[in-house]
């Protein structure tokens, strides 16, 4: 059981899962064993969205590298078990050998996990859209959209061309240059209205866009 949904498993499947989510196994009478390996890190995060995004499923069955991965855990298990003084890298070595073929199976751009996290970015941007004059961090992106942030911020560069942030700031400027060509508001009224803490910043990151002040930009029309 893992992420609400149940998984029946046979001889030579793999699972690839997330660990600090809820999950469980069961066997019925008829034991089986399995062998498993705990990948860690401050990375893995990361590298597990990417897992996601290439396709990759909680429990897959690999048809040409089931060898690969016996061997590899084989090695992983007798390497813990020695004196080897070098025996972390050597472990090390082989987990990232792993990972490259866990990377490689994983490969699906029609899967229904990867087909999800595109139809999230485009969640993410029309919430950008919609709430782009108020007080947006990444991390509060990531929480609403349960998305880590690096991955939700590589995504949305992948698919748009430019970071979350970056986006709002745009669609800032934007909406600015129309209130700056259509209203009589402040410089200061048009920065707060924006979703600027203040005219002064408001004004230099529309120099940078634009190469010229919202004053000499208003004058323009």
């Amino acid at each position: 059981m893992y992420g609400g949904k149940q998984y029946e498993l046979g001889a030579g499947d793999c699972v690839m899962i997330d660990c600090r989510q809820n999950y469980s196994h069961s066997t019925s009478d008829d034991l089986w064993t399995i062998r498993w390996v705990h990948f860690t890190g401050p990375s893995m995060p990361v590298i597990y969205n990417k897992y996601l995004e290439r396709g990759g499923r909680p429990a897959f069955h690999p048809e040409q590298t089931f060898d690969q991965y016996c061997s590899i855990l084989k090695q992983i298990y007798d390497t813990a078990m020695s004196d080897s003084y070098v025996r972390d890298m050597e472990i090390n070595t082989l987990l990232s050998e792993m990972l490259t073929y866990l990377m490689k199976d994983a490969w699906d751009p029609g899967s229904e996990v990867y087909g999800k996290d595109r139809s999230d970015i485009s969640a993410v941007k029309a919430y950008l859209d919609l709430h782009s004059s108020e007080k947006i961090t990444l991390d509060e992106l990531s929480e609403h959209f349960f998305l880590e942030k690096t991955y939700l911020s590589r995504l949305f560069k992948d698919t748009y061309g430019t970071s979350p942030i970056d986006y709002v700031i745009q669609n800032r400027i934007t909406n600015a240059k129309t209130k700056l060509r259509f209203t009589d508001m402040t410089i200061e009224e048009i920065a707060y209205a924006c979703g600027f803490n203040s005219a002064t910043y408001f004004a230099r990151i529309f120099r940078k866009i634009e190469n010229m002040s919202p004053r000499e930009y208003r004058e323009l029309w």
